[in-house]
């Protein structure tokens, strides 16, 4: 027997938050890319928690909170990295960690997106916005159903956080603009 009360159509979330979402262990890259003296080089960030909230139909009810633990912070290249803990870089024993809020989210066209957040990186906070695409259905196989895929980037000027402060700061040799990117295969939460 239905009830009359029964609503016709399912209700939204109550809590008014979008679908969530978890990385998949091990599928998870934040990287980024920069120039040393007109030279690329890449690095990467391998610790770092997501939390994801996102539905391409409910921007406003969407959220990204990253936390990334900077100290894993890695250039592949072992001279430099021994000098990323140093207060004019990343200052590891002051700002081991940093964050990723976001605070709004709107569509380009088709599957991609903007998300504008705050970045907290090194004690500084900055307004920065990632563009990503957004996969859900089954890509030629790659994706299973329940999975979804995030592929975005962002530009950051590294002397807004101080990332490369004293005597870097000024000097291009590293360049200023850092480009940040982000891949992650993800799966829906258990409700």
């Amino acid at each position: 027997c239905k009830s009359a009360s029964k609503p016709a159509t399912p209700p939204r979330s109550t809590t008014g938050a979008a679908q969530s979402w978890t990385v998949v262990q091990g599928e998870g890259r934040l990287g980024f890319e920069g120039d040393y003296s007109g030279s690329g080089f890449s690095g990467q960030f391998p610790r770092f928690t997501a939390v994801i909230h996102f539905d391409p139909e409910q921007l406003d009810a969407s959220s990204f909170d990253v936390a990334v633990d900077a100290t894993s912070v890695t250039t592949f290249n072992a001279d430099w990295d021994s000098n990323l803990g140093s207060q004019d870089w990343f200052n590891f024993s002051r700002y081991p960690q940093a964050t990723y809020v976001t605070s709004a989210f709107r569509r380009l066209e088709g599957q991609e997106f903007l998300a504008t957040g705050t970045l907290d990186l090194k004690g500084h906070q900055g307004e920065v916005e990632l563009r990503f695409t957004w996969t859900q259905t089954a890509d030629g196989g790659a994706l299973l159903e329940g999975q979804a895929k995030l592929l975005g980037d962002a530009e950051v000027n590294r002397r807004d956080f101080r990332i490369g402060d004293g005597d870097w700061y000024e000097d291009s040799t590293i360049g200023f603009k850092v480009l940040v990117k982000v891949s992650l295969l993800l799966e829906k939460s258990p409700p």
